[in-house]
């Protein structure tokens, strides 16, 4: 698994309090990782605070906190007996939330890139739902803006039956104030 899938399986985990980061990975392999194999890999390689991808997920952690400072998601801080992460506490009331979102989009008016700046924040929308999400190329991107797939939360006997493991969505963000046409919606794939 790649580490972005692994912060947003992080930030998507309901804990509570902080928790050292190896014991975390574990808990959340074992509820969310049903293949043993891949769960086996993600612990080795991510529990291991001497693993270089051990230090990749503590970087890319650092990273999705100071790059989504509107919404930051987890707190990492490093003690003496390791790293710990905690949920953050967002006590404020969903009509702060809210107005803080509001800021944000009218924030996009004054900026030269609109449509890039929204796709990210669309990005950083889905991912709070547990969504993970990719970029795509700013050109010959066929129409998509956003890749995104997420785990089947079903049991496993139905999930198998109906779901391969991942639900695949293709993202196409638009950033408009007045009403468009469908055709400019439309995902232009080669014939």
């Amino acid at each position: 698994m790649k580490v972005n899938e692994i912060v947003n399986l992080i930030i998507s985990h309901d804990w509570s309090g902080p928790k050292i980061i190896e014991d975390l990975i574990v808990d959340i392999s074992y509820r969310s990782i049903s293949n043993a194999e891949i769960r086996e890999k993600v612990i080795d390689e991510y529990a291991d605070i001497k693993s270089k991808t051990f230090k990749k997920l503590i970087k890319h952690i650092e990273s999705v906190n100071l790059s989504n400072s509107y919404f930051q998601k987890i707190i990492l801080e490093e003690k003496i007996d390791g790293y710990y992460v905690e949920k953050c506490k967002h006590s404020p009331s969903h009509s702060i939330k809210y107005n803080e979102a509001i800021t944000l989009i009218n924030e996009f008016e004054n900026q030269q890139n609109k449509g890039v700046i929204y796709e990210e924040f669309c990005k950083i929308f889905l991912e709070d739902l547990g969504i993970n999400c990719n970029l795509t190329a700013n050109t010959n991107d066929k129409g998509i803006d956003i890749l995104g797939s997420f785990k089947v939360k079903l049991s496993e006997e139905i999930g198998d039956l109906v779901f391969n493991e991942e639900i695949y969505l293709l993202i196409q963000t638009k950033y408009f104030n007045k009403k468009i046409d469908t055709l400019d919606m439309q995902i232009k794939f080669p014939v």
